[in-house]
């Protein structure tokens, strides 16, 4: 390994601690004193929900999935790595077509711990954020409808 080469060197205790609520909560301890929540895997089937975000402009990129597994890949590379529901495998944005590496500042987790968000820059936007090759998955397709539509006066009908 070269000198520009680093290796994370964590020791990681897990440990259970119970919250307020009476709940055990998973903390992991790293050699840094760093104290990281765990996702809750298990709520949603091994999957959790991420939103990334893209740092400069903080545009939504997209809402995907993360196992365990890549969850601390993606941790310790610092390179957005998720899984693939409809490929059912791995899958590291820009790895295999786009070259858009998704590098990651930060990650927060939700209240619940069952959501992640991702606050990332990308290597190479103008591959877009999107496997279809646009800047993000999302389309505006309401506002567009809503602008089309000038004289029209829209009513929210309660369900």
């Amino acid at each position: 390994m070269s000198k520009n080469q680093s290796i994370v060197e964590v020791v990681m205790k897990k440990k259970d601690k119970l919250t307020d609520s009476g709940e055990k909560e998973k903390v992991i301890k790293t050699n840094g004193a760093m104290i990281v929540r765990i996702p809750d895997f298990k709520k949603g089937g091994g999957l959790v929900p991420v939103i990334v975000v893209e740092k400069k402009t903080k545009h939504v990129l997209m809402l995907a999935y993360t196992r365990e597994k890549e969850f601390w890949e993606t941790f310790f590379t610092h390179e957005v790595v998720l899984y693939s529901r409809s490929r059912k495998k791995r899958w590291k944005k820009g790895e295999e077509k786009s070259g858009n590496v998704l590098r990651v500042h930060e990650i927060f987790l939700d209240c619940d711990g069952d959501t992640l968000l991702y606050i990332v820059t990308q290597t190479n936007p103008d591959a877009g954020a999107c496997h279809t090759g646009s800047p993000t998955c999302f389309s505006p397709i309401i506002t567009s409808a809503l602008e089309q539509m000038r004289n029209t006066t829209f009513k929210i009908i309660p369900v």
